[in-house]
C-alpha cells in the first residue's frame, strides 16, 4: 500500500551515500517490505537516486562499469574500404577486424580526447547508410530581389487600408 512505503521510505530519510551496495541495501530492504514488483523497484531507484558526476562509476557485479543511458549517444564512422556483398544479417562481417578496428579507430580519434571514459558497446553497433538527399537533389532558388518584395509588401499594406476604410466607414 502507499502508506506502507511511505512509511518505509521515511525510516531511509537522510540517507546519503556514492556507494550503491550501501543505498542498495536500504532500497531493496523497502522494495521486500512493500513487496515492490522489479518495475516498480526500478522506479524507486530512478525517484530516489541522484546523479553526481563527482561519484565513482557503478559496477555491475563483476566489476565493470554499467552504461548509462542518458550518456548514450551514435556516431556516424566511415566504414572500411573493402568490397562488400548484401548481407541479411551484417552482425558477422561487424565482428570482423577490419570493422572493429576501424570503429576503434574512430573512437580512439574523434570520442576519447573529450570523453575519457567513453567505449564501444559492439553489440549494438548497426551499419546504415546516410543518403544527404539535400546535396544530391536541391536545386538553389534566388529570392526575388528586394525591390519587388518591397513593391508588393507596400501594395498589400495599402489594399489593408482600403478595406479597413470600407469596414470603419
Amino acid at each position: 500500500s502507499a502508506e506502507a512505503l511511505e512509511a518505509a521510505l521515511r525510516s531511509a530519510v537522510g540517507l546519503g551515500s556514492m556507494d550503491r551496495k550501501a543505498a542498495a541495501k536500504t532500497i531493496e530492504a523497502v522494495a521486500k517490505k512493500c513487496s515492490l514488483s522489479t518495475p516498480q523497484t526500478k522506479a524507486l531507484w530512478d525517484a530516489l537516486a541522484v546523479r553526481d558526476p563527482d561519484a565513482p562509476p557503478v559496477t555491475d557485479k563483476k566489476g565493470n562499469a554499467e552504461p548509462d543511458a542518458d550518456l548514450r549517444d551514435g556516431e556516424n564512422v566511415p566504414l572500411p574500404s573493402e568490397p562488400l556483398v548484401f548481407e541479411a544479417d551484417p552482425s558477422a562481417r561487424l565482428a570482423t577486424l577490419p570493422y572493429r578496428t576501424v570503429v576503434e579507430d574512430y573512437v580512439a580519434a574523434e570520442v576519447l580526447p573529450y570523453v575519457a571514459d567513453a567505449w564501444v558497446d559492439h553489440d549494438k553497433t548497426k551499419i546504415a547508410y546516410e543518403v544527404p538527399l539535400t546535396r544530391h537533389f536541391y536545386k538553389y532558388v534566388p529570392p526575388r530581389p528586394l525591390a519587388e518584395i518591397d513593391a508588393e509588401i507596400k501594395t498589400l499594406e495599402a489594399e489593408i487600408q482600403r478595406l479597413l476604410a470600407e469596414v470603419t466607414a
